[in-house]
Parts: C-alpha cells; structure tokens; sequence
C-alpha cells in the first residue's frame, strides 16, 4: 500500500507573519539555538539538537525590532566597587541639646525673679545698677548653669560651623573627642579673657569699672544663650538648605551679640570720668576684638589640617 499521507507533527506552528507569541519572543535579544532553527524560526521539531548556546537574534530588521519588557532600569552607576555609607547619627548630640533647654528652663523655675532681671538688665542698663546693688551676679547660683548652656551651645554651633566650612562628615569615633577639644578652648578662651580683664583692673585701680563691665559680659551672654540655642538646634536638624540659612543666620546673630556688647561697654565706659576716649576705643579692641580675630586664625589653621 502506497504511502500517500503525511505523518503528523506534533510541532506544526501557525505561519510567521500570523503568531504574535512568536514575534514577540522574536524580538528578545537572546534566544536557544534550537530556536533559530530554519524553517520555523520559533521551534524545531524532535529532531533538532539540544541547544548548545545562546545566539543574538538577527532574522528580523531593525525597525521590527520593539523594547524589550525587560529592559534595564535608567539608573547609572555611580562607582564599580563597593562604597562607604557615612552615618549622620546625631543622637548624642540631642542629648546636649536637651541638657541645655532643661538647665535653661531649671533656672526659670527655681529662681525666676532674678532670671527676670538679669532678662530686664539685657536692654536696660538701670537694671543692671540693681543686680550689682543686690550682689555680685558671678556669685549666684543661675549663674553655672546659664554658663555651662551658653558655652556648650557656643561649643556645638562652632561644631556645626566647622561640618560646614571644611565639608568632612566626622566619623562617630572622632565627633566626640572633636567636640570636647572646642569645648575645651572656648573655656579656656573666656577663663583667659577674664584673668586679663582682672589683671588690668588690679594694674590701674579700676575695680568698679571693671565690675560693671564684666557684669555686662555675663548678662549679654547669659540671655543670648535664649536665642542662639534653638538656631543652634535648626542648623543640625533641618534639612539641607534650612540648615545652612539657620547656620548663617546663627552666627550672624553671635555677631550682632558680640557688636552690642562692645558698644554697651563704650556707653558704659564713657559714664566713668578721667577715661580717654582713645584709651577706651584701644582697651575694648584688645579685649574684645582682638582676640576672636586670633581664636578664629588659629581655629582655621586646625581644621585645614591634613590631621585633625
């Protein structure tokens, strides 16, 4: 019996130009080999060999060619190898911050009349002739903890400032030492600052004088310390550009502070007779002036530092 029938193939596919299933894997970038087999272009029958390798699919023009869905994301990558993560942990320094809000808010509770006046005292001098008649302010107990909160704030806000101006993110290990050596200078900036005041007024007898200025001192940094805390606390949590402006705005603020001190000091001079004006303009430049010119060098010349 002749044979006139077709065996069955269990492979037949519809033609080329009819399947999409079939120009859509197509028009993959990488097939089997077996895939490519000629005559299908999709699958080979049972007699096809296995597929021994990936081949790039050329069979189609390219403007047959369509995105394939599994394309790569756009990012970029930035380096090839692995990179260091910096950690911005500011948690301890929180800490600072509510230390110096609750020795601030102890003083309001505990001795509010006399918070009030040194308050009063900031913006009227008349004030100030009532805390010196009560007692020596140095000697009151508001006095430490307003102190500690004023330099620990001065201590963080050049801290931040340093972040800022060098652009280095301090290492967990190294912030605390960092912060602990300004802290460390700026104490001994002001302790040396009042041994010179005290030294000249044992020089030329100007006991009273000296007094008053240096109760005009402490009351100036005392209330200032209100202000420049909560700024302080913006410049390291706000984010980026409300950072800086807060940043800014702060030491801005340390410098009209430092202005009204020096100018309060001159009306206050002038009120003394037998005071030059020359000798006063001289005495408030050495005083005041020339020494934050000196700290800020040196201050500068550290932090540029190859080793900090």
């Amino acid at each position: 019996m002749p044979d006139n029938t077709t065996p069955y193939n269990p492979n037949i596919l519809p033609a080329e130009g009819r399947s999409t299933f079939k120009l859509f894997v197509l028009s993959q970038d990488e097939v089997p080999q077996s895939f490519a087999y000629t005559g299908t272009g999709f699958a080979g029958n049972i007699k096809d060999k296995a597929p021994s390798a990936l081949v790039i699919q050329t069979k189609y023009a390219p403007a047959m060619v369509h995105t394939s869905v599994f394309a790569k994301h756009p990012l970029k990558p930035k380096a090839l190898g692995p990179q260091t993560i910096a950690v911005r942990n500011y948690d301890w320094i929180l800490g600072l911050f509510i230390i110096c809000f609750a020795l601030i808010a102890m003083v309001r509770g505990l001795y509010f009349r006399r918070f009030s006046q040194v308050f009063k005292a900031f913006y009227n001098p008349r004030f100030t002739n009532q805390l010196m008649r009560e007692g020596t302010l140095f000697n009151e107990r508001l006095t430490p903890p307003l102190l500690i909160a004023y330099l620990v704030t001065l201590s963080l806000l050049a801290y931040r400032g340093a972040q800022n101006i060098t652009g280095w993110q301090f290492p967990p290990s190294a912030s605390y030492l960092i912060l602990f050596k300004i802290f460390v200078l700026i104490c001994v900036f002001f302790l040396f600052r009042i041994i010179i005041i005290r030294l000249g007024s044992f020089i030329f007898k100007t006991h009273k004088e000296t007094s008053e200025y240096l109760v005009n001192t402490l009351v100036v940094s005392e209330v200032s310390v209100m202000f420049i805390l909560p700024l302080t606390a913006c410049a390291f949590y706000f984010a980026h550009y409300a950072a800086d402006a807060a940043l800014y705005f702060c030491f801005g603020l340390v410098g009209l502070m430092l202005l009204y001190r020096i100018i309060r000091g001159f009306i206050s001079g002038l009120s003394f007779s037998g005071y030059s004006l020359y000798y006063l303009i001289l005495y408030l430049c050495t005083v005041e002036i020339l020494p934050f010119f000196v700290v800020g060098k040196f201050a500068l010349n550290y932090l540029k530092s190859p080793v900090l």
